[in-house]
C-alpha cells in the first residue's frame, strides 16, 4: 500500500487481491477505498472479485480481448448503474444475491476467449450509446483550461497556431539562453573579425581622387570578405544546434503536437535578437576602421544589409540540416554551396566573364545580391575619377557598371531579392520538417 501514499502519482494496482484469502483481500480493498476517499485517483485491475470487493469501486472499464471497449462508466450503488446498462440490452436479469461481477461477465459473453459469441454486440452497443457521448463531453470539459472558451477550431492540432508558436518560441528562447558556447563565441568572433577586416583595409573605404581601379577593388574586397566569411561561420555553427533537436522534433511531430510551419518559425525568430547583437558588434567597428561613407543613411543601409546576410546564411544552414540525413551530410552540402557562393558571386569572376553555363548561378546566389546592395550603396554613385590598368581615366560609377553591372538605383531591389531568399529558405525548411524523416529506427 506504500504506492497509494505518494501524493505525486496516480497509483496503478495490478490485481492487488491475487493470492490473498478472502479476509486479507477485503482488508486490502478497504485500505484502498479509504485512500480513494481522500480525493485520490486509483486505477486497479481486478480478477474475479467478490461482491463485497466489487462494490468498493466507483467506475469500471470493461475490455474485450484485443482492447475493445465494452463498458466505461460508473458502477453506482451496489452496481446499480452497471446492471441497468446491461439489462437495457435485453440480457437475462440478475438473480437475487448473484455477484454483479460474475453476472456481468456471463451476460457479456464470457470474455476470456474474446468476444461476445452470444447475445448483443456490446462493443457496438457502447459505440452507439449515450454513455460514450457523455464520457467524451466529460473529457473535453476536463481538458479545457479554466476561464477559456471551448475550442471550436476542429483543426489538426489541439492548440491554435499562435499558442504553438508562443510555446515553441518560449522553449527555444530558454534553450538559446543556455547555449553560451554557441552565442558567446559568435559574439567574440564578430568582434575579432571586425578588427581583422578593419586592420587589413584601414582607411581604404573611399576611393581617393586620382586613385586607380585597385582602390575600388580593395573596397569591394572588404565588402565581400565581411559578407561571406562571417555568414559562413554562422552557417556552420547553426548546424550543430539545429541537429541537437532532431530527435525531439521527430517524436513531437509524430505525436501531432505542432505544425511544421510553427516549428520553423520559432527556430527562425529565436535567432533574430542574437543576430542583431552580432551585427551591431561587427558593423560599427569594421565600418569606421575601413572609413566608409560617414553619412548616417549609408551606415544604416550597411548595417541592415549585413544583418540580412547573417539571416540568410543562418537560415540556409538550418535548411541544410533539415534536408540532410545527418550533420555530416548537412555540413557537406553547406560547405559545397558556400564555396560556390564565394566563387560565383561576381567579384572574382565578373558575371559578364562567366561561362554561359555558370552565369545562371550568379542570379541564384544570395551573396551576389548582398554584394550588389552594399557596393551599389557605397560606390555606385561615386563620380571620383580613377585610372585603369590601361592608363584610361574613368569614374568609379562607370567602372562598377561596366565591370560588375552594379547600378545605384538597384540597391533597394537587391535588398528585396535577399528577403525573397529568406522566404524561400524558410519555405524549403518547412516542407522538409513536414515531409522528411531520417530516423533509423
Amino acid at each position: 500500500m506504500k504506492d497509494t501514499a505518494c501524493p505525486l502519482r496516480v497509483p496503478v494496482l495490478s490485481e492487488p487481491t491475487s493470492g490473498l484469502d478472502g479476509h486479507a483481500a477485503a482488508v486490502v480493498m478497504r485500505v484502498t477505498r479509504s485512500v480513494a476517499n481522500m480525493q485520490r485517483t486509483i486505477c486497479c485491475t481486478i480478477h474475479q472479485p467478490s461482491a463485497e470487493i466489487f462494490f468498493n469501486f466507483d467506475a469500471l472499464v470493461l475490455l474485450q480481448t484485443g482492447g475493445k471497449m465494452m463498458y466505461f462508466g460508473s458502477l453506482g450503488h451496489e452496481s446499480a448503474d452497471l446492471i441497468a446498462y446491461f439489462s437495457a440490452a435485453g440480457v437475462r436479469a440478475i438473480q437475487p444475491g448473484e455477484n454483479p461481477a460474475n453476472w456481468m461477465l456471463d451476460v457479456a459473453g464470457g470474455s476470456a476467449a474474446g468476444g461476445a459469441s452470444r447475445g448483443p454486440d456490446f462493443i457496438q452497443l457502447y459505440q452507439d450509446s449515450e454513455l460514450l457521448s457523455s464520457n467524451r463531453r466529460a473529457v473535453d470539459a476536463a481538458c479545457q483550461p479554466e476561464g477559456e472558451p471551448p475550442s471550436v477550431s476542429g483543426g489538426t492540432y489541439a492548440a491554435t497556431y499562435w499558442q504553438q508558436l508562443r510555446a515553441l518560441l518560449g522553449r527555444q528562447a530558454v534553450r538559446y539562453w543556455r547555449l553560451p558556447q554557441y552565442n558567446g563565441i559568435r559574439m567574440v568572433v564578430s568582434i575579432a573579425f571586425a578588427l581583422v577586416v578593419g586592420s587589413l583595409y584601414y582607411k581604404q573605404g573611399q576611393v581617393p581622387a586620382g586613385g586607380t581601379t585597385t582602390n575600388v577593388t580593395n573596397v569591394m574586397g572588404m565588402l565581400f570578405m565581411g559578407l561571406s566569411n562571417l555568414g559562413a561561420i554562422n552557417m556552420q555553427s547553426v548546424l550543430i544546434v539545429a541537429a541537437a533537436e532532431r530527435t525531439v522534433l521527430y517524436r513531437e511531430r509524430a505525436a501531432g503536437m505542432y505544425s511544421a510551419l510553427m516549428y520553423v518559425n520559432a527556430a527562425a525568430l529565436v535567432e533574430l535578437p542574437y543576430l542583431v547583437v552580432q551585427v551591431c558588434l561587427f558593423a560599427p567597428i569594421a565600418y569606421y576602421m575601413v572609413g566608409f561613407k560617414a553619412a548616417a543613411g549609408s551606415f544604416l543601409f550597411f548595417l541592415m544589409t549585413f544583418w540580412l546576410s547573417l539571416l540568410v546564411f543562418t537560415y540556409f544552414g538550418q535548411m541544410c540540416l533539415y534536408i540532410a540525413p545527418n550533420v555530416q551530410a548537412a555540413q557537406a552540402i553547406a560547405a559545397t554551396l558556400s564555396g560556390l557562393f564565394d566563387v560565383l558571386n561576381g567579384f572574382y569572376i565578373p558575371k559578364q566573364l562567366m561561362p554561359v553555363w555558370w552565369r545562371w548561378f550568379w542570379y541564384c546566389n544570395p551573396v551576389s545580391w548582398m554584394a550588389y546592395a552594399v557596393a551599389a550603396n557605397q560606390l555606385a554613385g561615386d563620380t571620383t575619377e580613377v585610372s585603369t590598368a590601361a592608363g584610361q581615366t574613368i569614374t568609379v560609377q562607370a567602372f562598377l557598371e561596366g565591370t560588375y553591372g552594379y547600378k545605384a538605383s538597384f540597391a533597394w531591389p537587391a535588398i528585396g531579392i535577399l528577403v525573397g531568399f529568406l522566404v524561400g529558405f524558410r519555405a524549403i525548411s518547412t516542407l522538409a520538417v513536414r515531409f522528411l524523416t531520417f530516423q533509423s529506427r
